[in-house]
């Protein structure tokens, strides 16, 4: 204890002490930053035969009330970079002890994401590799993910690292259900939380948000964003199907989310500004059908059921409605 103690103590005053020095004399700080990350990785990588210990360490040195996030985030991307599994492993325990629905995760996440999209587009096909050879960390970053567009359709290119992770490895989907992340003795690990149920819900509401029924098939950009939603959609119903087997497959997807689901759809045809169409709601209901199918087929809604089943009664009032007046 008292050497792991003394390893956060020496990273806090060398790393991030310098650092911070460096912020107070507003000195220019890129290539101080990219030494002492470097530093720090080649450090953590020593701790071959204590994973337990450097996941530990990545917990203590980035906790959520300091903020640090375009640091770790910085580091998150350096690893990618140089494909170190073993440091995106940890940075995924890390989202997953912190809270994958939590705002800390959101905007380390974000980060990420903005320097493969925006700062430094030539690395993408780094960040889509990961999906292979980091599983756990990108199941975990898919599930923040999701949570973070839950309101609202992500854009076309998070649309395409999205399918492109799961069509390189569609295991990121599932695989944290049987995964058991290294910690100290005593250390209780969160429970993780699938990325399924949150993609699913991006493909059920997409029609009722953007008439996505009706979209222009003579516009690339809009073909395009209805064929991912699309092979989003079928890639997650598919995980879903190959966990019929799976002793592990009733923790999968909350009775919760699907409630969430089904309230926003609801929402949205009941709002006095929404104009979904009869064949955009029809064709939002029918994915949300097949969810609730292969969900059920599958045995892997957990949870109460109650208010899922008062729900689907009264989707199926609105359904009866809508489907009338047209």
């Amino acid at each position: 204890m008292q050497d792991f103690e003394l390893q956060v103590y020496l990273i806090n005053e060398y790393i991030f002490g310098k650092i911070e020095k460096l912020y107070k004399q507003n000195v220019p700080r890129p290539y101080v930053e990219f030494q002492l990350m470097d530093t720090l990785l080649n450090f953590l990588l020593t701790l071959t035969e204590t994973p337990d210990i450097r996941n530990n360490i990545i917990l203590t040195i980035f906790p959520c009330d300091i903020p640090r996030f375009d640091y770790f985030g910085n580091f998150i991307c350096y690893c990618i970079n140089r494909s170190r599994t073993e440091l995106l492993d940890a940075a995924g325990l890390w989202l997953q002890q912190v809270g994958l629905r939590s705002p800390y995760c959101k905007e380390l996440v974000m980060h990420v994401m903005n320097y493969f999209l925006k700062e430094s587009p030539d690395t993408k096909p780094n960040f889509i590799a990961t999906s292979t050879s980091s599983p756990h960390f990108i199941s975990n970053l898919l599930t923040v993910l999701a949570y973070a567009f839950k309101n609202i359709n992500p854009p076309n290119e998070i649309l395409q690292l999205v399918d492109s992770w799961i069509h390189t490895n569609p295991n990121v989907l599932t695989i944290t259900l049987s995964y058991t992340p290294p910690l100290p003795p005593g250390a209780i690990t969160m429970p993780s939380v699938l990325p399924i149920a949150g993609l699913l819900s991006w493909c059920v509401l997409h029609p009722a948000r953007e008439e996505a029924y009706h979209y222009d098939r003579h516009n690339p950009v809009e073909c395009e964003r209805f064929a991912l939603f699309t092979s989003i959609h079928h890639r997650a119903l598919f995980a879903v199907s190959s966990l019929r087997k799976n002793t592990l497959n009733q923790h999968v997807i909350a009775a919760q989310d699907l409630e969430e689901i089904i309230e926003k759809l609801v929402e949205r045809l009941r709002s006095p500004l929404a104009t979904v169409s009869k064949a955009s709601y029809i064709f939002a209901a029918g994915r949300l059908f097949e969810v609730i199918q292969s969900t059920t087929a599958a045995n892997c809604i957990y949870g109460n059921k109650q208010k899922l089943q008062y729900l689907l009664g009264i989707l199926g009032a609105v359904h009866y409605c809508y489907t009338k007046s047209s």
